[in-house]
């Protein structure tokens, strides 16, 4: 679970943490936790000596899937199993709820397309900040993953809630600070938080020109 956690939330593979990842992958291919062993099997991973790339394409996203939908408990009841059969039942739901984010995420690409092409020229090339009320706040942290991995340019994707409040969550190449970044607008955040690859926030939507105008005198 520590080695599914970390690569999940793309922290360095450095130090402990390779080792734990290390020693984690290797338990995941033992097959050790029987509440994986359904996912590891409807992913065709069963039986093969895991690598980090297996763990960040094939199971993170179904397990990310839940929450991203609006739905956590589900993957919860998975990692909580007490036997396969309930694992194997929380499993099938879950990747259900992936292919629904599937959809959703194409739906929302061909949305934000335009938008990325005009922020990146608003922005000299060098970030792109895209804003859509109709995306749902799970899914920013997928939005931005994909479009940085296009421009391979700093990417925050910004979803609008119910109570004038925003969230979003961004993105970076490995040679850019992100919650550096971030914290230089801490003052606009009702909260904030990430590493060097990847962060997030929650502002209220009143802030939002403020933190536009300032994003484009720091870029």
């Amino acid at each position: 679970l520590v080695a599914i956690g970390t690569i999940a939330d793309l922290m360095p593979m450095t130090d402990e943490n390779r080792i734990m990842v290390r020693t984690g992958l290797h338990a995941l291919t033992a097959l050790s936790r029987v509440e994986l062993k359904p996912l590891l099997m409807a992913q065709n991973l069963a039986g093969k000596q895991l690598s980090t790339t297996d763990v960040g394409w094939q199971i993170t996203p179904v397990i990310n899937a839940a929450g991203r939908l609006g739905k956590p408990q589900v993957a919860a009841n998975m990692l909580l199993a007490a036997d396969e059969a309930a694992a194997r039942t929380a499993c099938e739901e879950l990747l259900a709820m992936n292919k629904e984010r599937q959809r959703q995420g194409e739906e929302y690409w061909d949305l934000l397309g335009p938008k990325a092409i005009k922020s990146h020229s608003d922005f000299n090339g060098k970030f792109l900040f895209l804003e859509e009320p109709s995306i749902s706040r799970g899914m920013t942290g997928v939005l931005a993953s994909r479009f940085l991995k296009k421009y391979n340019k700093p990417c925050l994707v910004v979803a609008h809630l119910d109570n004038d409040r925003v969230t979003g969550s961004m993105r970076s190449p490995s040679d850019f600070d992100t919650r550096a970044f971030l914290s230089l607008f801490g003052d606009l955040f009702l909260d904030y938080g990430g590493h060097f690859c990847a962060g997030g926030f929650s502002m209220e939507k009143e802030n939002l020109p403020e933190f536009k105008k300032r994003i484009s005198q720091t870029i």
